[in-house]
């Protein structure tokens, strides 16, 4: 995103990450999905889509793994409890809370850009060593997460169209 664009894997997933969340490319950014969205259409639950979440949820859930993953990247511990998956997309939103729904999203900025920066930190040798929380390795964990973001944007934007509220 800012500096010198850096070579090897590292710098390949920082370029995937900021494709999905700053720049877009052949689709819209994060950012720019989740500004032009308002707490009405994000709340809302489409019926008929085959799809279970609000767009309000899905920031929710993205935002945790976002920051569940950071914490794991620099070292830190995991939070106390094991969390159901289905916990993470968290409550519905109401369609009436604009400033609810900017501390949601303000929430996912600040989640991105730490998680962002925890991957900047690391080094490409640093990538298929074990982390501490659990077997899994930094290159596959960030990876899967990119992935991840870019699955559940494309519902994001596809859930914001059907509400009306853009959506890109």
């Amino acid at each position: 995103m800012d500096g010198e664009p850096r070579s090897g894997l590292v710098g390949l997933l920082l370029e995937q990450m900021d494709c999905t969340h700053h720049r877009g490319g052949w689709f819209p950014p994060t950012r720019r999905v989740l500004e032009g969205l308002t707490a009405a259409p994000a709340s809302a639950r489409v019926t008929g889509a085959g799809v279970t979440h609000t767009a309000w949820e899905l920031v929710n859930h993205l935002t945790f793994w976002k920051e569940t993953c950071a914490r794991a990247l620099l070292g830190l511990p995991r939070l106390p409890g094991r969390i159901e998956n289905d916990a993470t997309f968290g409550g519905t939103g109401d369609p009436a809370d604009e400033t609810g729904w900017r501390a949601a999203v303000g929430r996912q900025e600040k989640a991105d850009t730490a998680f962002r920066e925890a991957v900047a930190g690391l080094r490409d040798a640093d990538l298929d060593r074990p982390l501490s929380a659990g077997d899994v390795s930094p290159r596959e964990m960030v990876s899967a997460l990119n992935v991840h973001d870019g699955y559940h944007l494309g519902q994001i934007v596809v859930l914001a169209k059907l509400a009306g509220g853009g959506g890109e």
